[in-house]
């Protein structure tokens, strides 16, 4: 409700010189810190000081659904500037006061100066710098987990196949003599059913 406020009394204090003028919100972004009361040093606990980015068109003959795929008329932010803030960027006096006293205006600036200022920021101090970093962290040291175990296990199979190579097999000697048995022998005796010839003398007649 404040916001729309806002927007409001900022395109009637614009068109005071550009009569057709459209305020349009562009993005509002919360700042750091604890608002206070305008004119006083009491905080609102409950509101933070806010960045409300703004731009404007000349008219609103763009907002019909006729003219959808006409280009957009935009005012300047040097025109802008001339009308809302003086030359040291502080706020005009006429935004200041009244119906903006409420919302204790404190910078009017270009969105380029703006983004300028936003780049000099380092990744660490965003919102997603300790996130990102702690979500590789944790994947960094799975991951270390993951391959400790790996050569572990690896390690461990390979004593495991070594220890059982190295076992000899023990082959008793083989004795032929007792151990091949043949029909009616054996190497080197001779079967005990084998049959000694009988000698026979022949005794010659003399003539």
């Amino acid at each position: 409700m404040k916001l729309q406020t806002f927007i409001t009394n900022l395109q009637n204090e614009i068109q005071k010189t550009y009569s057709s003028a459209v305020v349009k919100l562009w993005c509002i972004e919360e700042l750091e810190g604890t608002a206070q009361n305008p004119g006083t040093r009491r905080k609102r606990q409950s509101i933070k000081p806010v960045k409300v980015s703004v731009y404007v068109l000349r008219d609103s003959s763009t907002d019909s659904l006729s003219n959808i795929t006409r280009q957009k008329d935009f005012i300047s932010q040097p025109n802008l500037l001339s009308v809302l803030a003086q030359s040291d960027g502080a706020p005009n006096n006429i935004i200041k006061a009244g119906e903006f006293a409420y919302f204790n205006m404190q910078e009017v600036t270009s969105l380029s100066k703006a983004s300028t200022t936003n780049s000099s920021v380092s990744w660490w101090d965003t919102v997603y710098g300790p996130i990102v970093t702690a979500i590789l962290l944790a994947f960094g040291v799975v991951l270390l987990c993951l391959i400790i175990f790996c050569c572990c296990r690896h390690h461990r199979r390979k004593r495991y196949s070594e220890s059982h190579s190295s076992e000899e097999v023990f082959t008793p000697p083989v004795d032929y003599r007792t151990s091949r048995q043949f029909k009616g022998y054996q190497v080197g005796w001779l079967h005990p059913s084998f049959q000694w010839p009988t000698p026979v003398h022949v005794r010659h007649a003399k003539a």
